[in-house]
């Protein structure tokens, strides 16, 4: 067996203002493990963001966050709830296109094709998206 090199990632992540500080999502191995976890695959992540839910954005968003909050056990730090707190309704356009930049960045470039381009689902289709008229 050849010799395993340190591979570090280049990609910082796509900086994204939530809970009064500058974060970065960032989808590393460790973040879609823990969507594997939590929804059986990634496609089923994907699949329930689609649909709109919110609960799956939060989830997302949390999973792509958890590389800047770990313990020394490589343990996240940071919950779930939290990262739900720090989220305005009004902000969920806004957001998916972050979401969708860091997803993009996460993704081979042969993987992503010419659909790295779409954006994620909240800011598709006339119920997605839409924010509460004032």
């Amino acid at each position: 067996m050849g010799k395993v090199r340190e591979v570090k990632s280049k990609r910082k992540g796509v900086p994204i203002e939530l809970g009064g500080e500058t974060r970065h999502l960032r989808f590393d191995l460790n973040a879609f493990a823990e969507l594997e976890d939590h929804y059986g695959d990634i496609e089923q992540a994907m699949n329930a963001l689609e649909k709109g839910s919110i609960r799956a954005l939060r989830m997302i968003l949390w999973a792509g966050l958890i590389h800047e909050n770990m313990d020394e056990n490589g343990n996240p730090t940071l919950s779930i709830k939290e990262v739900g707190s720090w989220i305005d309704i009004n902000d969920l356009k806004s957001l998916s296109g972050t979401l969708g930049e860091a997803m993009r960045e996460a993704l081979p470039t042969e993987e992503a094709g010419q659909e790295s381009n779409q954006p994620v689902p909240f800011d598709q289709g006339p119920n997605k998206g839409s924010t509460p008229q004032q």
